[in-house]
């Protein structure tokens, strides 16, 4: 006679068996996450990078060692049976952080994107079955759902696994009045004079074609601030044509030699068809 078949659990309901399973499952993906990512801040040190990538990647790496603690915590009170494959996850996890690592920050982004997907998936999948176990729930729930304000200036491309999640806004470059009230907020003590000619001057500079790197915000008030320092006359902004001269302390604007050549020409023919 063969013996009687378990009853399956109702719907959202999670048997003993099945809720160690999750335990032992969640507990090894946080491990395993935690080794990528010690693997990616790895490479990052080795080669002293302080980017910001290097800084997100160190700050998940903290979030993790903390839900990792948490399970390890679960693990020992249920008296769960960690999962045989620890010593793998140690070798792989590494491995794969630092490979992503080396290839770059955008294979890095990805690879960091993608863990926190199937993780954050993973969990909400666990939610529809853990309505008993109130502590298991409680640990894989969010507290509250995360808002995250990233800026782009378009010198890099985002990864796509990366803008998947993401809900894109366009910010135009400021006009000219929104301009003048940054400036006034950063330099309250600037002449509304100069203000008013470096900032027509600068936005003709902006429009001058074959530019590689337009200046922006923060060359402006660097630039600004050195014309203050130095007490650069307001005649000799407006004695500049922004198309034939090059603007006074030009090198905290202009940043690209590129640009700077190409000022240097302009200057030259004007000077020259006007010979």
């Amino acid at each position: 006679m063969s013996a009687r078949k378990k009853r399956p659990a109702p719907p959202g309901v999670a048997k003993t068996d099945d809720v160690e399973a999750m335990i032992r499952v969640d507990h090894a993906g946080e491990y395993g996450a935690v080794r990528i990512y010690e693997g990616q801040l790895a490479v990052f040190d080795a080669r002293g990078s302080g980017t910001k990538a290097a800084a997100a990647i160190r700050k998940m790496a903290e979030q993790e060692q903390h839900h990792l603690k948490t399970f390890d915590r679960l693990v020992n009170e249920r008296r769960v049976r960690p999962t045989a494959l620890e010593p793998v996850w140690r070798l792989a996890g590494f491995a794969l952080g630092a490979a992503t690592a080396l290839m770059g920050e955008k294979a890095t982004m990805a690879c960091t994107a993608a863990v926190e997907e199937v993780i954050d998936d993973h969990y909400a999948a666990q939610l529809e079955r853990l309505n008993d176990d109130k502590e298991l729930k409680k640990t894989v729930a969010a507290k509250q759902r995360p808002i995250v304000m990233i800026t782009s200036n378009n010198e890099k491309e985002l990864p796509d696994a990366f803008l998947r999640r993401c809900f894109f806004h366009y910010i135009r470059f400021p006009d000219p009045e929104t301009m003048e009230r940054i400036v006034q907020s950063h330099l309250p003590d600037i002449r509304k004079d100069l203000a008013r000619e470096a900032l027509q001057l600068f936005y003709e500079i902006r429009d001058v074609p074959g530019l590689r790197k337009r200046p922006a915000t923060s060359e402006l008030i660097d630039w600004l601030k050195l014309l203050m320092a130095d007490e650069i006359p307001v005649a000799a902004l407006r004695s500049s044509d922004a198309k034939t001269v090059i603007p006074p302390l030009h090198g905290a604007l202009l940043k690209n030699e590129q640009d700077i050549h190409l000022f240097e020409r302009l200057a030259f023919l004007h000077r020259r068809g006007q010979a």
